[in-house]
């Protein structure tokens, strides 16, 4: 599916973004990942063009990290990583 292809290149964008503010070494909380995830779902909410993909991103990333996948990240690259790794 293109637009799914499309929308993982779009969270790998916006994960880029957010760990350059920070160096990618420093240690993260759990904290810290819940409300990444939620900023990372806003956004997408908000500005992805396409409505129906970015609803199933949405609810990949909610669901990833309800189940506990971000949690193991220990720093803003792993969480990067895990963010972008799966997002249909």
């Amino acid at each position: 599916m293109k637009s799914a292809s499309q929308a993982a290149i779009f969270v790998a964008s916006i994960g880029v973004r957010a760990a350059s503010a920070q160096s990618a070494a420093t240690p993260i909380t759990p904290n810290l990942i819940a409300s990444t995830v939620d900023s990372l779902t806003q956004v997408i909410q908000q500005e992805y063009f396409d409505v129906p993909v970015a609803a199933k991103v949405d609810a990949a990333l909610k669901r990833a990290s309800a189940g506990g996948r971000c949690a193991s990240a220990a720093t803003l690259e792993e969480l990067a990583r895990l963010l972008t790794g799966d997002s249909t």
